[in-house]
Protein backbone atom coordinates (compact mmCIF):
# COMPACT_ATOMS: atom_id res chain seq x y z
CA UNK A 1 0.00 0.00 0.00
CA UNK A 2 1.21 3.31 -0.78
CA UNK A 3 0.74 4.76 2.57
CA UNK A 4 3.73 2.02 3.57
CA UNK A 5 5.78 2.49 0.24
CA UNK A 6 8.86 3.84 2.07
CA UNK A 7 8.44 2.31 5.62
CA UNK A 8 11.20 -0.08 6.27
CA UNK A 9 10.06 -3.41 7.56
CA UNK A 10 12.49 -3.83 10.30
CA UNK A 11 13.60 -0.26 12.22
CA UNK A 12 16.51 0.32 13.98
CA UNK A 13 16.46 -0.94 17.16
CA UNK A 14 18.15 1.85 18.97
CA UNK A 15 15.73 3.99 18.13
CA UNK A 16 13.40 2.09 20.82
CA UNK A 17 11.00 1.36 18.71
CA UNK A 18 9.19 -1.74 18.40
CA UNK A 19 9.70 -3.37 14.70
CA UNK A 20 6.38 -5.31 15.23
CA UNK A 21 3.52 -5.63 16.80
CA UNK A 22 2.12 -8.89 18.61
CA UNK A 23 -1.11 -9.45 19.00
CA UNK A 24 -2.42 -12.76 20.78
CA UNK A 25 -5.64 -14.22 20.86
CA UNK A 26 -6.91 -16.51 24.00
CA UNK A 27 -7.27 -20.02 23.07
CA UNK A 28 -10.05 -22.14 24.56
CA UNK A 29 -8.59 -24.83 26.62
CA UNK A 30 -11.09 -27.25 26.19
CA UNK A 31 -10.33 -30.69 25.18
CA UNK A 32 -10.73 -30.84 21.44
CA UNK A 33 -12.27 -33.73 19.82
CA UNK A 34 -10.13 -36.69 18.23
CA UNK A 35 -10.99 -35.84 14.84
CA UNK A 36 -9.95 -32.42 13.69
CA UNK A 37 -11.51 -30.92 11.04
CA UNK A 38 -9.13 -28.24 8.58
CA UNK A 39 -10.43 -25.60 5.80
CA UNK A 40 -8.46 -23.90 3.61
CA UNK A 41 -8.59 -19.83 2.75
CA UNK A 42 -7.19 -19.49 -0.88
CA UNK A 43 -6.55 -16.11 -1.77
CA UNK A 44 -4.95 -14.87 -4.98
CA UNK A 45 -3.38 -18.03 -5.71
CA UNK A 46 -1.96 -18.82 -2.55
CA UNK A 47 -3.49 -21.88 0.30
CA UNK A 48 -3.79 -21.26 3.46
CA UNK A 49 -4.90 -24.34 6.10
CA UNK A 50 -6.65 -23.90 8.95
CA UNK A 51 -8.35 -25.21 11.47
CA UNK A 52 -12.14 -25.32 10.84
CA UNK A 53 -12.56 -24.66 15.09
CA UNK A 54 -10.23 -21.80 15.55
CA UNK A 55 -10.94 -19.80 12.13
CA UNK A 56 -14.72 -20.16 13.16
CA UNK A 57 -14.56 -18.82 16.57
CA UNK A 58 -12.08 -16.09 15.72
CA UNK A 59 -13.74 -15.01 12.41
CA UNK A 60 -17.60 -14.11 12.17
CA UNK A 61 -17.39 -13.78 8.39
CA UNK A 62 -16.74 -17.56 8.38
CA UNK A 63 -19.01 -18.14 11.29
CA UNK A 64 -21.79 -17.07 9.09
CA UNK A 65 -20.74 -19.50 6.13
CA UNK A 66 -20.83 -22.26 8.02
CA UNK A 67 -24.26 -21.43 9.42
CA UNK A 68 -25.53 -20.89 6.56
CA UNK A 69 -24.52 -23.96 4.88
CA UNK A 70 -22.73 -22.40 2.50
CA UNK A 71 -19.09 -22.73 3.92
CA UNK A 72 -17.08 -25.40 1.24
CA UNK A 73 -13.56 -27.17 2.38
CA UNK A 74 -11.86 -24.81 -0.10
CA UNK A 75 -13.21 -21.27 0.56
CA UNK A 76 -12.13 -18.29 -1.77
CA UNK A 77 -11.46 -15.25 -0.62
CA UNK A 78 -10.74 -12.94 -3.87
CA UNK A 79 -13.87 -11.24 -3.88
CA UNK A 80 -12.86 -9.56 -0.60
CA UNK A 81 -10.22 -7.52 -2.45
CA UNK A 82 -13.04 -5.34 -3.93
CA UNK A 83 -13.77 -3.75 -0.71
CA UNK A 84 -10.38 -4.46 1.01
CA UNK A 85 -7.55 -2.85 -1.20
CA UNK A 86 -5.38 -3.10 1.28
CA UNK A 87 -5.52 -7.31 1.24
CA UNK A 88 -2.83 -9.50 0.86
CA UNK A 89 -1.84 -12.94 1.32
CA UNK A 90 0.60 -11.45 3.97
CA UNK A 91 -2.53 -10.12 5.69
CA UNK A 92 -4.66 -13.09 6.02
CA UNK A 93 -1.66 -14.78 6.90
CA UNK A 94 -1.13 -12.63 9.69
CA UNK A 95 -4.87 -13.40 10.71
CA UNK A 96 -4.34 -17.48 10.54
CA UNK A 97 -1.36 -16.92 12.87
CA UNK A 98 -3.89 -14.76 15.28
CA UNK A 99 -6.83 -17.39 14.99
CA UNK A 100 -4.28 -19.47 16.26
CA UNK A 101 -3.02 -17.90 19.25
CA UNK A 102 -0.13 -15.46 18.26
CA UNK A 103 0.65 -12.69 15.46
CA UNK A 104 3.84 -11.29 15.33
CA UNK A 105 3.06 -8.26 12.80
CA UNK A 106 5.80 -5.95 11.11
CA UNK A 107 5.06 -2.42 10.60
CA UNK A 108 4.68 -2.60 7.22
CA UNK A 109 2.50 -5.49 7.03
CA UNK A 110 0.17 -3.16 9.92
CA UNK A 111 -2.35 -1.77 7.34
CA UNK A 112 -2.67 -5.12 5.56
CA UNK A 113 -3.28 -7.02 8.54
CA UNK A 114 -6.05 -4.89 9.77
CA UNK A 115 -7.25 -5.24 6.09
CA UNK A 116 -7.17 -8.64 6.69
CA UNK A 117 -8.68 -8.65 10.39
CA UNK A 118 -12.02 -6.65 9.01
CA UNK A 119 -12.68 -8.57 5.21
CA UNK A 120 -12.62 -11.88 7.97
CA UNK A 121 -14.59 -9.93 10.41
CA UNK A 122 -12.15 -10.57 13.19
CA UNK A 123 -12.69 -8.27 15.26
CA UNK A 124 -11.07 -8.63 18.10
CA UNK A 125 -7.48 -9.04 16.18
CA UNK A 126 -8.73 -5.92 14.86
CA UNK A 127 -9.20 -4.24 18.22
CA UNK A 128 -6.16 -5.07 19.46
CA UNK A 129 -4.14 -3.60 16.46
CA UNK A 130 -5.83 -0.83 16.57
CA UNK A 131 -5.10 -0.04 20.58
CA UNK A 132 -1.63 -0.95 20.61
CA UNK A 133 -1.54 1.85 17.50
CA UNK A 134 -2.90 4.33 19.47
CA UNK A 135 -0.36 3.65 22.63
CA UNK A 136 2.15 3.80 19.71
CA UNK A 137 0.86 7.70 18.63
CA UNK A 138 1.84 8.78 22.26
CA UNK A 139 5.41 7.72 22.21
CA UNK A 140 7.88 10.51 19.80
CA UNK A 141 9.88 7.51 18.77
CA UNK A 142 6.83 5.58 17.20
CA UNK A 143 4.58 8.50 16.29
CA UNK A 144 5.81 9.23 12.58
CA UNK A 145 5.02 5.54 11.89
CA UNK A 146 1.25 5.73 13.58
CA UNK A 147 0.48 9.23 11.32
CA UNK A 148 1.86 7.15 8.45
CA UNK A 149 -1.13 4.78 8.47
CA UNK A 150 -3.59 6.60 10.42
CA UNK A 151 -4.75 8.19 6.66
CA UNK A 152 -5.57 4.57 6.23
CA UNK A 153 -9.64 3.56 5.57
CA UNK A 154 -9.08 0.29 7.02
CA UNK A 155 -8.57 2.69 9.96
CA UNK A 156 -11.54 3.61 12.51
CA UNK A 157 -12.76 7.52 12.64
CA UNK A 158 -12.37 7.34 16.11
CA UNK A 159 -9.00 6.04 16.48
CA UNK A 160 -7.34 7.97 13.91
CA UNK A 161 -9.05 10.93 15.68
CA UNK A 162 -7.64 9.61 19.17
CA UNK A 163 -4.21 9.19 16.85
CA UNK A 164 -4.07 12.54 15.90
CA UNK A 165 -5.02 14.42 19.16
CA UNK A 166 -1.95 12.13 20.99
CA UNK A 167 0.60 12.92 18.15
CA UNK A 168 -0.62 16.57 18.21
CA UNK A 169 0.63 16.24 21.91
CA UNK A 170 4.40 15.58 21.34
CA UNK A 171 4.75 16.51 17.31
CA UNK A 172 7.44 18.71 18.38
CA UNK A 173 9.71 15.94 19.66
CA UNK A 174 7.75 13.24 16.55
CA UNK A 175 8.97 15.38 13.79
CA UNK A 176 12.35 14.88 14.89
CA UNK A 177 12.75 11.18 14.51
CA UNK A 178 14.25 10.04 11.38
CA UNK A 179 11.30 8.04 10.53
CA UNK A 180 9.23 11.66 9.96
CA UNK A 181 10.31 12.18 6.61
CA UNK A 182 9.00 8.92 5.33
CA UNK A 183 5.48 9.86 6.09
CA UNK A 184 3.45 9.80 2.44
CA UNK A 185 2.45 13.16 1.35
CA UNK A 186 -1.18 11.97 1.71
CA UNK A 187 -1.24 10.98 5.32
CA UNK A 188 0.70 14.11 6.05
CA UNK A 189 -1.92 16.48 4.16
CA UNK A 190 -4.43 14.63 6.30
CA UNK A 191 -2.06 15.22 9.53
CA UNK A 192 -1.08 18.81 9.38
CA UNK A 193 -4.79 19.51 8.49
CA UNK A 194 -5.82 18.17 11.65
CA UNK A 195 -3.12 20.57 13.59
CA UNK A 196 -4.87 23.16 11.41
CA UNK A 197 -8.16 22.73 12.88
CA UNK A 198 -6.93 22.86 16.33
CA UNK A 199 -4.77 25.93 15.67
CA UNK A 200 -8.20 27.52 14.16
CA UNK A 201 -10.40 26.48 17.24
CA UNK A 202 -7.55 27.18 20.17
CA UNK A 203 -9.14 29.47 23.07
CA UNK A 204 -6.29 32.10 22.98
CA UNK A 205 -3.56 33.08 20.89
CA UNK A 206 -0.87 31.74 22.46
CA UNK A 207 -2.14 28.18 21.70
CA UNK A 208 -2.28 29.14 18.37
CA UNK A 209 0.83 30.26 17.75
CA UNK A 210 2.91 27.57 19.41
CA UNK A 211 0.48 25.13 17.29
CA UNK A 212 1.34 27.24 14.34
CA UNK A 213 4.91 27.25 15.32
CA UNK A 214 4.75 23.36 15.35
CA UNK A 215 2.92 23.17 12.32
CA UNK A 216 5.68 25.45 10.41
CA UNK A 217 8.63 23.19 11.96
CA UNK A 218 6.92 20.03 10.81
CA UNK A 219 6.65 21.23 7.20
CA UNK A 220 10.17 22.69 7.14
CA UNK A 221 11.81 19.01 8.35
CA UNK A 222 9.41 17.25 5.82
CA UNK A 223 9.91 19.56 2.56
CA UNK A 224 13.36 19.22 2.81
CA UNK A 225 15.01 18.20 -0.14
CA UNK A 226 11.81 18.10 -2.19
CA UNK A 227 10.44 19.19 -5.02
CA UNK A 228 8.59 22.62 -5.76
CA UNK A 229 5.42 20.54 -6.72
CA UNK A 230 5.30 19.09 -3.27
CA UNK A 231 5.89 22.13 -1.25
CA UNK A 232 2.87 23.97 -3.37
CA UNK A 233 0.81 21.12 -1.58
CA UNK A 234 1.31 23.54 1.76
CA UNK A 235 1.33 26.95 0.06
CA UNK A 236 -2.07 27.36 2.22
CA UNK A 237 -1.14 25.76 4.77
CA UNK A 238 1.95 28.62 4.96
CA UNK A 239 -0.23 31.68 4.41
CA UNK A 240 -3.15 30.70 7.05
CA UNK A 241 -0.89 30.28 9.58
CA UNK A 242 1.23 33.25 8.78
CA UNK A 243 -0.31 35.93 11.68
CA UNK A 244 0.81 33.36 14.22
CA UNK A 245 4.64 31.86 12.57
CA UNK A 246 7.86 33.35 14.56
CA UNK A 247 10.13 35.44 12.75
CA UNK A 248 12.87 32.48 13.26
CA UNK A 249 10.63 29.66 11.61
CA UNK A 250 9.92 31.72 9.19
CA UNK A 251 13.84 32.28 8.03
CA UNK A 252 14.04 28.49 8.07
CA UNK A 253 11.62 28.40 5.46
CA UNK A 254 14.33 29.28 2.95
CA UNK A 255 16.84 26.47 2.56
CA UNK A 256 20.54 27.55 1.77
CA UNK A 257 20.26 26.85 -2.35
CA UNK A 258 17.35 29.05 -1.59
CA UNK A 259 19.10 31.71 0.75
CA UNK A 260 21.87 31.85 -2.63
CA UNK A 261 19.15 32.30 -5.42
CA UNK A 262 18.65 35.94 -3.45
CA UNK A 263 22.67 36.97 -3.84
CA UNK A 264 23.69 38.55 -7.35
CA UNK A 265 26.42 41.06 -7.59
CA UNK A 266 24.19 43.77 -7.13
CA UNK A 267 22.80 42.83 -3.60
CA UNK A 268 23.81 42.52 -0.20
CA UNK A 269 22.97 40.32 2.95
CA UNK A 270 22.35 41.83 5.88
CA UNK A 271 21.87 40.27 9.15
CA UNK A 272 20.53 42.66 11.46
CA UNK A 273 21.05 42.67 14.93
CA UNK A 274 17.92 43.78 16.33
CA UNK A 275 14.43 44.66 14.60
CA UNK A 276 11.65 46.52 17.03
CA UNK A 277 8.42 47.65 17.22
CA UNK A 278 7.30 50.28 19.16
CA UNK A 279 3.64 51.60 19.42
CA UNK A 280 3.46 55.23 20.28
CA UNK A 281 1.01 57.82 22.18
CA UNK A 282 -1.07 59.51 19.21
CA UNK A 283 -0.73 62.70 21.29
CA UNK A 284 2.94 62.52 22.50
CA UNK A 285 4.80 60.64 20.55
CA UNK A 286 6.49 58.64 23.62
CA UNK A 287 7.05 55.14 23.19
CA UNK A 288 4.28 53.00 25.13
CA UNK A 289 5.67 49.80 24.74
CA UNK A 290 8.48 47.62 23.45
CA UNK A 291 6.65 44.59 21.40
CA UNK A 292 9.33 42.82 20.34
CA UNK A 293 12.32 43.29 21.74
CA UNK A 294 14.16 39.81 20.24
CA UNK A 295 12.54 39.67 17.17
CA UNK A 296 15.37 39.27 14.19
CA UNK A 297 15.53 39.14 10.59
CA UNK A 298 17.32 39.26 7.49
CA UNK A 299 17.13 42.34 5.09
CA UNK A 300 18.36 42.16 1.28
CA UNK A 301 19.11 45.50 0.15
CA UNK A 302 20.18 46.39 -3.32
CA UNK A 303 23.53 48.68 -4.51
CA UNK A 304 22.20 50.43 -7.32
CA UNK A 305 24.92 49.99 -10.51
CA UNK A 306 25.72 53.34 -11.64
CA UNK A 307 23.86 54.07 -14.96
CA UNK A 308 21.61 51.29 -14.16
CA UNK A 309 17.68 52.22 -13.90
CA UNK A 310 15.09 51.12 -11.09
CA UNK A 311 12.96 49.34 -13.68
CA UNK A 312 16.52 47.27 -14.55
CA UNK A 313 16.70 46.15 -10.71
CA UNK A 314 15.37 42.71 -10.20
CA UNK A 315 14.24 42.77 -6.37
CA UNK A 316 14.30 39.41 -4.36
CA UNK A 317 11.85 39.75 -1.61
CA UNK A 318 11.15 38.03 1.89
CA UNK A 319 8.18 37.83 3.82
CA UNK A 320 8.68 38.24 7.78
CA UNK A 321 6.28 38.41 10.71
CA UNK A 322 6.46 39.88 13.84
CA UNK A 323 5.05 38.31 16.78
CA UNK A 324 1.63 39.83 17.26
CA UNK A 325 0.56 41.35 21.51
CA UNK A 326 -1.99 42.62 22.62
CA UNK A 327 -2.23 46.43 22.43
CA UNK A 328 -2.41 49.05 24.96
CA UNK A 329 -6.20 50.86 24.77
CA UNK A 330 -6.57 53.86 23.10
CA UNK A 331 -9.34 56.07 22.58
CA UNK A 332 -11.01 56.27 19.77
CA UNK A 333 -11.35 59.10 17.66
CA UNK A 334 -14.27 61.18 16.29
CA UNK A 335 -15.09 58.71 14.04
CA UNK A 336 -14.84 55.81 16.36
CA UNK A 337 -11.46 54.95 15.27
CA UNK A 338 -9.09 53.72 17.11
CA UNK A 339 -5.64 54.93 15.93
CA UNK A 340 -2.00 53.57 16.20
CA UNK A 341 1.03 54.60 15.29
CA UNK A 342 4.34 52.34 14.98
CA UNK A 343 8.08 52.62 14.37
CA UNK A 344 9.86 49.36 12.88
CA UNK A 345 13.77 50.02 13.86
CA UNK A 346 16.39 48.16 12.16
CA UNK A 347 19.88 48.02 13.12
CA UNK A 348 22.89 47.14 10.84
CA UNK A 349 26.93 47.68 10.45
CA UNK A 350 28.89 50.28 9.78
CA UNK A 351 30.79 48.45 7.64
CA UNK A 352 27.28 48.58 5.18
CA UNK A 353 26.40 51.65 6.10
CA UNK A 354 30.21 52.99 4.82
CA UNK A 355 30.09 50.41 0.83
CA UNK A 356 29.50 52.78 -1.80
CA UNK A 357 25.82 53.21 -3.19
CA UNK A 358 22.36 53.57 -2.68
CA UNK A 359 21.01 51.37 0.06
CA UNK A 360 17.22 50.67 -0.96
CA UNK A 361 14.56 48.74 1.65
CA UNK A 362 11.12 48.28 0.17
CA UNK A 363 9.26 48.13 3.58
CA UNK A 364 5.34 47.07 2.89
CA UNK A 365 3.35 46.49 6.08
CA UNK A 366 0.49 44.49 6.53
CA UNK A 367 -1.05 44.22 9.68
CA UNK A 368 -3.83 41.53 10.91
CA UNK A 369 -5.81 42.00 14.01
CA UNK A 370 -7.82 39.82 16.12
CA UNK A 371 -10.65 41.20 17.50
CA UNK A 372 -12.86 40.12 19.96
CA UNK A 373 -16.58 40.00 18.59
CA UNK A 374 -19.80 39.90 19.92
CA UNK A 375 -20.93 36.68 22.34
CA UNK A 376 -17.52 36.36 22.40
CA UNK A 377 -16.87 35.56 18.66
CA UNK A 378 -13.42 36.11 16.82
CA UNK A 379 -12.93 38.52 14.22
CA UNK A 380 -9.99 38.81 12.15
CA UNK A 381 -9.50 42.03 10.37
CA UNK A 382 -6.30 42.83 8.31
CA UNK A 383 -4.75 46.41 6.77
Amino acid sequence: PEVMAAWPAHPDPSKKMPASIVVERKISTQKASAISTYRVLKFCGTRFRVSDRRISTSSDYIKKLIARGKCPVVISLDHLKERQPYLTSDGIANAIDYANGCAIIPQNKVVESLAASNALQMWEMYEEISGQLVSLASMPQSAPFVIAIANADVISTSSRNTIYELASQIVDEAVTQPTFPLISLCSLKVFINFLMGKMLNAANVDNKKAIAKSIAKALVIWLEGRSDAEREHFQEIFDKIQPYREENIVNNLVTPNESDEFMSENEISVKTSAAKVYALDKKSGDVIEDYWPESELDIVSSRQPAGASETQLNHKCKTYVFQGAELPPVAPDANGVRNYRFVIEFETTKEFLSTPGQKLIQLDLDAIFECPGDEGSTQIAST
